[in-house]
């Protein structure tokens, strides 16, 4: 949330494998982040994680130097790098 970008901005993030699929994190005019599906306009950013690494990125089991070695961020590398500091609860 605390993330500068231009309202309108996006970043595709895909996680490949079976279980895989395209999000996209949007800057809103709030100066908020949402994570929505849908958009077709070029990313600023787009990352690609392999599912077998996904996981563990998202729930801490790999620090952000393991990860890097895995994971492509294309396009403006200071905004898609963001995505090494993301949380997620795998249920």
């Amino acid at each position: 949330r605390d993330v500068a970008a231009p309202s309108g901005s996006h970043v595709d993030v895909r996680v490949t494998g079976p279980a895989g699929d395209l999000w996209q994190l949007y800057r809103g005019d709030d100066h908020g982040w949402w994570l929505t599906r849908g958009l077709t306009s070029p990313p600023v950013a787009s990352v690609t994680i392999p599912g077998e690494v996904a996981w563990r990125l998202f729930t801490k089991g790999l620090t952000r130097a393991e990860a890097e070695q895995a994971v492509t961020v294309d396009g403006d590398r200071a905004l898609g790098g963001h995505v090494f500091c993301a949380v997620a609860v795998v249920g």
